[in-house]
């Protein structure tokens, strides 16, 4: 669409006797990046370089003409022709030129027509020539091109060569390739390869970046000289602020003033009097002058900066109707700004603000209803009100919808209007909605060359239908285009085969063929494919679990500067995985992988920073950076993991009356981490911290008092405490309330409260993976006998989330608990579908088949997933269950055997299998369930792991007839549970049963007929 032309003294700059008039301008970054970025790279038919040699005309030249007005004239060669833009006073036109004789000759071009235009270049300047105007230009030196630069796919090194020429090697798909190239200013044109050349360009997009690009690829590359310099000047930077920083507390220490200039007091002077004087009006009720109290309050304007006073004076104005001030009061509730954060609040006066019209306020309702922030999740209802916003020109409510279009949700899936309201967005330079649009002129780039059997562009074909990058999302057509690039031995499509087949997209999920195709790419020198085998190796999945595999090939990966293979490297060290664990080791590694731009290292580095500067502060007696340095320790942030390190700093801490750190303190006691367990100094710490307000201590103290340790037991205290803790949005207290309520603990047994504890749980928790709160709830109202309305939230649930296992697993279970096994095996069948190694849905449809008598199936079922799935050393366990339900005890055992086998060190598996010995009566060996649950237990530090593995041990001593270690054994899994009062009920039970000399009855199997419990 035509932009209007602007007025004519800034646009009729260019005249030939007042025959030109060049009316109609585009903006200069756009046409600049058009121009220079249109198909710069094609196979070269002759001599690649002596082609290239041509871009000596191709640049930058600035200048100015009499009248002191400034032109930017960009040259790009295009094989017998160029492409370029002029621009005056960020007036741009296109120009199209080709070589006449010693000259360029060409014209500029506008939606009015075309005007004659004349470039003559002689070494480092160029004339300019159009009409009457002619200014000479100076070709501009840009930062150098003799370095290093580098992505996760692409290293390109160039060194000065002759001639003023570079020289150096790409590193591309795995392979490396010579290079040859010229630089001219900001801009580098060159080929690569042997006897067949392909031609590249990088073009400066900042000082750290440059966009490489060769054909339809495209790849932006990090300057690795100039982030390494950067990252030197920031760390010293650092230094010298902190230095500052102290210097200046010790000044104020002293009572001394920080000087402001004379111009700084008077802009204070202003703003304290145009404070005051809204204050005037604000406290008349005039609501827009109380919503500008509000903002002034929020960013320090005139006024102190305070949170807490702008909200209530944002309210008063949203109270009187004021649409901005409403949206401003739902994005104080929406990011915890001066009021504890609450989606539900902020929704509300979201929508009040959007039925005003306000756009930005119907954007994020969009955004409520889309992602169930504070409402029901509702995907045809958030398109409505992104299409309102959309009415209005939001740019961000046009690409919501775009990709609402594009995913499927609340409308039918449809790329080609998804792609219409990027355009939309585009056009209003929003960044995301750009990038889209123009992976979408690539792709349509790509699509040709890829018809034609170009291995490289059919592989990036695959990647946008895997992706729905720039086309609509199409894992068969993926496939079709990896395959064809595969046979061309193209180790990006192999590594995108290896994917397809691990995620199961366009095939059935098979790791062992996925584990096949890793390697493939891998053993060509494929840098991304060497960490997914390295991931494979590691997981054991596909094939064999072996760290020292896995380390051998994320240092392949590594050694070719892949940031990814980096951070896996530093990971094996810190976890010691195929490694003597070196903490030291990895903060090397996790430092390369952060100059090479990877986010998780980055943030490893950082937390080292940080742990730095609060030893610092800790070594000089800081009470919160003690407590900081502490939980560095107890935690292995920024160090390694060393809880008897970290106990003395809590101490520290502590002792100068830090809360937190007294509720760390109280709950190293408590779990016996660090220190001997004491539960009387857990009680004394977690008291002290408590009443000083610590949400988390006044949870722990009321769990301390619901089991009496170390402190008299007193239930109702406990509740008051919970409550407390609820009170500040503490979710594990809100659990621990439902618990309480459901179980008649300290206050009268009500199932209908017990529920509302768990929804206000469930909505305080920002995720629950697995479902835990969903499922507390489900119980209750099961007990409650309300079963219609559980089967219409399960059904819910399943609309709300309908590509996650877990949900079908969930409604499965419902079904299987009320009788209804046809529709739970459906439920489970399609968890599986959805997660074929998905444990708890294959148990639960064998258990069902096998209580029809269809154990042959269930048998079936399991060797079909291990087959794709070898590594899964748990499906062995369940197949063997199986066999030994089929009265099969011999292959049985054979199975269990291969369970250990893959990983002997693996404590969940052990734990397993050591209960399956206990449980099962044709598997019964109470010896070799000891045996395993004590390897179990020296293997296991989590909490909640701990207490059910100690709790397996337990009873394998009760089995074994060793009472006395039972009953030992079952109070430390007690002691490991400090929080979820429901967990504690079953150990109980089991204590009991231990302590009168027998084995607790009815043991429950992982894998019983009988569908557990919620």
């Amino acid at each position: 669409m035509p932009v209007p032309a602007a007025a004519p003294s800034d646009s009729a700059w260019i005249t030939n006797d007042g025959r030109a008039q060049i009316m109609t301008w585009m903006r200069v970054g756009t046409v600049v990046k058009s121009m220079l970025l249109v198909g710069m790279v094609a196979v070269a038919q002759e001599n690649p370089f002596e082609m290239a040699a041509k871009v000596a005309y191709s640049g930058i030249y600035e200048g100015k003409d009499n009248e002191g007005a400034a032109y930017t004239l960009v040259l790009c060669e295009r094989g017998d022709s160029f492409d370029g833009s002029v621009s005056r006073a960020g007036n741009v036109m296109q120009i199209v030129a080709a070589l006449d004789g010693t000259a360029l000759a060409g014209e500029m071009k506008d939606a009015n027509g075309a005007s004659p235009i004349k470039v003559v270049v002689s070494g480092d300047v160029a004339t300019f020539v159009a009409g009457s105007v002619k200014v000479e230009l100076e070709r501009q030196e840009g930062p150098s091109f003799v370095n290093r630069f580098s992505s996760d796919r692409v290293k390109i090194s160039l060194a000065t060569g002759e001639d003023r020429a570079l020289a150096g090697s790409l590193k591309f798909q795995g392979r490396i390739y010579d290079v040859k190239a010229r630089a001219n200013g900001a801009l580098c044109w060159g080929t690569f390869g042997g006897e067949r050349s392909w031609r590249f360009t990088l073009q400066r997009e900042s000082d750290t970046e440059v966009l490489f690009r060769t054909g339809t690829f495209a790849q932006s590359l990090q300057d690795e000289n100039e982030l390494e310099r950067r990252a030197q000047e920031a760390a010293r930077r650092r230094r010298v602020a902190e230095e500052v920083l102290a210097m200046q507390r010790r000044r104020n220490a002293q009572g001394r003033l920080t000087m402001q200039s004379p111009a700084d007091k008077e802009r204070q002077r202003k703003a304290e009097q145009q404070a005051a004087g809204v204050r005037q009006q604000a406290l008349a009720g005039d609501a827009r002058a109380q919503n500008d109290m509000g903002r002034r309050y929020e960013s320090g304007d005139g006024v102190p900066q305070d949170p807490q006073e702008a909200v209530k004076w944002y309210l008063g104005a949203a109270q009187q109707g004021y649409a901005l001030a409403q949206y401003n009061v739902a994005l104080q509730y929406r990011y915890g700004q001066g009021v504890d954060r609450n989606d539900a609040e902020a929704a509300q006066w979201f929508r009040k603000a959007a039925e005003k019209g306000h756009a930005k306020a119907q954007l994020h309702v969009g955004h409520a209803y889309r992602y169930g922030r504070g409402v029901e999740r509702n995907d045809a209802v958030a398109i409505r009100w992104y299409g309102q916003a959309a009415g209005q020109k939001e740019p961000r409510a046009e690409y919501a919808i775009g990709k609402l279009y594009e995913e499927g949700n609340g409308v039918e899936r449809n790329y080609e209007r998804a792609l219409a309201w990027y355009r939309k967005a585009a056009a209003r330079e929003y960044a995301e909605a750009e990038a889209k649009v123009l992976r979408h002129d690539e792709f349509v780039q790509a699509l040709p060359l890829a018809k034609e059997g170009d291995a490289m562009a059919q592989s990036e074909v695959g990647d946008a239908y895997t992706h729905g990058d720039g086309v609509g999302q199409d894992y068969t057509k993926a496939l079709e285009w990896y395959l064809k690039a595969a046979d061309k031995q193209n180790a990006s499509a192999e590594h995108g085969l290896g994917d397809a087949y691990y995620n199961g997209r366009g095939v059935a999920r098979d790791r062992t063929e996925a584990a096949r195709w890793y390697r493939k790419a891998a053993e060509r020198g494929y840098a991304t494919a060497q960490v997914s085998l390295g991931h494979a190796c590691r997981r054991g999945t596909g094939v064999k679990k072996d760290y020292a595999k896995a380390l051998e090939w994320y240092r392949k990966a590594a050694e070719q500067e892949d940031a990814r293979g980096q951070h896996h490297v530093g990971r094996m060290y810190e976890e010691g995985y195929g490694v003597t664990r070196d903490h030291d080791q990895a903060l090397i590694w996790f430092g390369r992988a952060a100059a090479g731009g990877y986010a998780s290292a980055k943030r490893k580095m950082r937390e080292r920073d940080s742990f730095l500067t609060a030893k610092a502060k800790a070594m000089g007696g800081n009470a919160a950076a003690q407590r900081e340095f502490g939980t560095a320790h107890a935690d292995g942030i920024g160090t390694g993991k060393d809880s008897r390190e970290a106990v003395p700093w809590f101490r520290r801490a502590a002792e100068q009356g830090d809360a937190a750190a007294q509720y760390r303190l109280a709950d190293c006691y408590c779990r016996g981490e660090g220190v001997e367990r004491d539960d009387q100094e857990a009680a004394k710490w977690c008291k002290q911290a408590a009443e000083k307000g610590e949400r988390q201590a006044q949870c722990l103290l009321g769990f301390l008092l619901h089991c009496g340790r170390g402190i008299a037991r007193d239930d109702k205290q406990a509740v008051a405490w919970f409550q407390k803790s609820a009170a500040q949005g503490y979710s594990e207290a809100l659990y621990e309330l439902g618990a309480c309520h459901e179980k008649g603990y300290g206050v009268a047994q009500n199932l209908d409260a017990a529920a509302i504890w768990y929804t206000k749980a469930m909505v305080s928790r920002k995720s629950d993976p697995d479902l835990t709160g969903w499922q507390n709830r489900a119980r209750v109202w099961e007990e409650q006998g309300k079963l219609r309305q559980l089967a219409t939230f399960l059904d819910a649930l399943v609309k709300q989330s309908p590509t996650s296992p877990i949900v079908y697993r969930l409604r499965g279970l419902g079904h299987e608990r009320q009788g209804r096994l046809d529709e739970a095996l459906r439920d489970y069948t399609k968890a599986i579908e959805l997660l074929p190694d998905y444990g708890e849905a294959h148990a639960r449809r064998a258990a069902i088949w096998q209580n029809r008598g269809a154990g042959a199936k269930a048998i079936e079922a399991y060797t079909v997933a291990l087959q794709r799935n070898p590594g899964w050393a748990a499906g062995y366990i369940q197949r063997g269950l199986a066999w030994a339900r089929a009265g099969d005890t011999d292959k049985a055992q054979v199975d269990c055997a291969r369970a250990i086998g893959l990983d002997p060190e693996d404590s969940r598996v052990l734990n397993r299998l050591a209960w399956t010995y206990l449980t099962q009566p044709s598997l019964k060996n109470p010896a070799d369930a000891l045996i395993l649950a004590r390897k179990a237990a020296a293997l296991t530090t989590g909490e909640q792991d701990r207490s059910s593995v100690l709790d397996t041990l337990a009873c394998a001593y009760a089995a074994n007839g060793r009472f006395d270690d039972a009953v030992r054994t079952q109070r430390e899994a007690i002691a490991n549970v400090t929080s979820d009062l429901s967990s504690l009920v079953g150990l109980q039970e089991h204590l009991q049963a231990f302590e009168k000399g027998r084995e607790p009855a009815n043991l429950s199997s992982f894998e019983g007929l009988k569908p557990p419990a919620w």
